[in-house]
């Protein structure tokens, strides 16, 4: 299984810039509390949109491996290639599920998966190529646990349904072509995500998250989460920025006033919601 160095230094670099922000806030004043990241007073419905542009990249590892019958070896140097994300869902807030689990969210997105894979033998020397198109289906639960009146980290565990629309694969040595593993075109995972989120206003968040997969559920890989290119493993990871927004109650629910009569009569049938 891939070990994912740069997952875990990239997790630490969110969790170090947490505690740094969490350490140069100081101690609160007597007696004082973080303001809410989301006060539920009729103002806000429970429930929104959110959309997330990102970009998508794979950690992987050279090695060696034998090809065909023989006891020929060849060197391989897989590499990841920087592509696109974008995601638009939906969020709903979950009251009374404890203070583990504090909303969900569900989308549709569309990602691209690049990679590359060098490979040096005496079968001769070629380097392949792919491009993978997906359209999926992602499911979240979310943790949210509040650093100060502005800033938030966040963890979710969720699942992914991926299906290849489009699946290009190119390789500098056909007469290596014999090697490729064959793909099926849909694939679902658990994954983990972390997030570093802000308060960008009373109505709007943003939230710059990693996701990196757990375990593929189909096809099963004995806990293994990489995908195999040719003859090499690739695991995806994604970095993305979720914008979220409130939708507000008043906007939707009050009629136009006009004058001062008016207003407290709209006043009156707020307080009584």
């Amino acid at each position: 299984m891939i070990v994912g160095k740069k997952i875990k230094l990239l997790i630490a670099v969110l969790l170090c810039c947490a505690f740094a922000e969490v350490q140069s806030q100081g101690r609160p004043a007597m007696g004082r509390q973080k303001w809410p990241l989301v006060e539920f007073n009729k103002t806000w419905h429970n429930w929104g949109f959110h959309f997330a542009p990102g970009i998508t990249h794979h950690i992987t590892r050279a090695h060696e491996k034998q090809i065909g019958s023989t006891a020929e070896k060849v060197e391989l140097e897989p590499k990841g290639r920087i592509s696109g994300y974008f995601e638009f869902g939906a969020y709903h807030f979950l009251f009374g599920a404890g203070r583990f689990l504090n909303y969900m969210d569900y989308s549709v997105a569309y990602k691209i998966l690049k990679g590359k894979e060098a490979m040096t033998g005496s079968f001769g020397n070629g380097e392949g190529k792919f491009t993978d198109h997906y359209a999926l289906l992602n499911f979240n639960v979310n943790n949210v646990w509040q650093l100060t009146n502005f800033s938030f980290l966040q963890n979710s565990i969720g699942v992914n349904a991926d299906y290849a629309f489009t699946s290009n694969m190119e390789y500098g040595n056909p007469a290596l072509g014999e090697t490729l593993t064959e793909r099926k075109p849909i694939i679902t995972q658990l994954h983990y995500r972390i997030g570093y989120g802000f308060k960008l206003s009373s109505k709007w968040f943003m939230i710059p998250t990693i996701e990196v997969p757990i375990l593929t559920v189909y096809e099963w890989d004995t806990f293994n989460p990489s995908t195999y290119f040719f003859n090499s493993r690739y695991l995806p990871i994604i970095f993305s920025i979720r914008f979220a927004w409130l939708r507000s109650k008043r906007n939707m629910d009050c009629p136009p006033v006009y004058a001062p009569k008016g207003q407290e009569q709209m006043q009156d049938r707020y307080n009584t919601q």
